[in-house]
């Protein structure tokens, strides 16, 4: 069962080495999670979070990575804590 990210409490529980989901990766944020719409599921795997500037580098894994990356391109993210609350479509 994944959980929606919507706290800063959320926020702390996230460390390097860790999983996120982007869901829905288009669209209105979903009240949800739902496992069998996979197109529309982002994974990936949390490199660092920077303490000071709140700043978090993901790299897209599986099968995000595989749909979506262009050549030379591994999928890097950065976004701010904050975002992910705000965006309301980050997901633990």
């Amino acid at each position: 069962m994944h959980t929606k990210i919507t706290t800063r409490e959320e926020l702390a529980t996230l460390q390097a080495g860790g999983i996120i989901f982007r869901y829905p990766s288009n669209g209105d944020p979903a009240a949800s999670f739902d496992e069998s719409n996979k197109q529309n599921i982002d994974t990936f795997k949390i490199e660092f979070i920077h303490p000071f500037n709140n700043m978090v580098g993901l790299v897209m894994t599986g099968d995000s990575k595989a749909l979506l990356a262009r050549a030379g391109d591994v999928g890097h993210l950065f976004i701010t804590t904050p975002q992910l609350i705000t965006e309301q479509v980050w997901w633990v």
